[in-house]
């Protein structure tokens, strides 16, 4: 557990390989990240595993988060068929870092910190998809524990918490989704079908405490029609509401039908009361989420 990861995680070993690294913008990239990484049992490097295709890697002080390397024992990448699995296209890549460089300035404004990522650097290995060049993309991370991993604590842990603190931890993650959702709508940023579970959201560092963000954003794309934009929303609402619900036999609250609508009524009131600006969300307190974890 380190301030970037709020569950233990499994190390990977990494090698330095062929391939072109270019900094993102004015980044000023480590060295140790100025030549291609890619997984390798026999590796001398260390990182923490993060995802399917993606490792967490400390240099120089900081956290990086390196998607597209896939740090899996099998071949680099694995082929789908439409773009390489475990690893990423260049305009997935371009994607990634762009989106994050703008959610990151949005995040700033609220004096929020820097959100989870910041853009670093586009990786092009020597490993050919097509017409082009396997990518990577490096960020700078200040969180990388997803929603789900406070409900899989919630559900290991022999402790038993009162119904109210679940849902203030419902009520709060709510506040941040209608949130992240605000300043990706504002701008005309559109985030794809089926990807807003817990699985793509995380928290990170916020003044000492935690925010929680939308991440993957290798398929998020501009989108001026105001009609798709206003189905995005209560797409995402449902989405996103109805994965925390999911979870609440896992966290012990076994709510009967009446009970259920009522949660449900109030987290949707919490999502669109931030989204529409009528809220801002409060950091949730380093404290109290830590204490699912321990």
């Amino acid at each position: 557990m380190n301030k970037t990861t709020l569950e233990d995680r499994n190390t990977v070993s990494l090698d330095y390989t062929n391939g072109e690294v270019i900094s993102y913008k004015d980044y000023n990239l480590p060295e140790s990240l100025s030549i291609p990484l890619r997984s390798n049992i026999n590796g001398k490097i260390n990182a923490l595993e993060s995802g399917m295709r993606s490792v967490l890697l400390m240099t120089e002080g900081n956290w990086f988060k390196y998607k597209g390397m896939r740090p899996k024992p099998i071949p680099f990448p694995f082929w789908n068929g439409v773009e390489p699995y475990g690893s990423m296209t260049p305009e997935s890549s371009k994607k990634e870092l762009e989106a994050n460089e703008f959610l990151n300035r949005k995040f700033q404004e609220y004096d929020f910190g820097n959100g989870p990522l910041i853009p670093a650097a586009r990786v092009e290995y020597d490993v050919p998809f097509e017409d082009r060049k396997c990518n990577a993309a490096v960020l700078e991370c200040f969180g990388d524990s997803r929603l789900m991993s406070v409900f899989e604590a919630i559900e290991n842990s022999n402790k038993k918490y009162e119904i109210n603190t679940i849902e203030k931890l419902y009520s709060d993650i709510s506040s941040w989704l209608g949130f992240s959702q605000k300043m990706l709508q504002e701008n005309n940023f559109l985030f794809p079908k089926g990807n807003n579970d817990c699985q793509n959201y995380v928290f990170f560092e916020v003044n000492g405490n935690y925010g929680v963000s939308l991440v993957d954003h290798d398929a998020t794309r501009k989108c001026n029609e105001k009609d798709e934009l206003k189905k995005s929303i209560e797409r995402t609402k449902k989405q996103s509401i109805y994965s925390l619900l999911e979870m609440t036999d896992t966290v012990g609250l076994n709510l009967d039908l009446e009970k259920y609508n009522s949660l449900l009524n109030r987290l949707e009131k919490t999502f669109y009361d931030s989204y529409d600006g009528k809220i801002i969300p409060e950091p949730i307190h380093k404290n109290f989420l830590l204490q699912f974890f321990s």
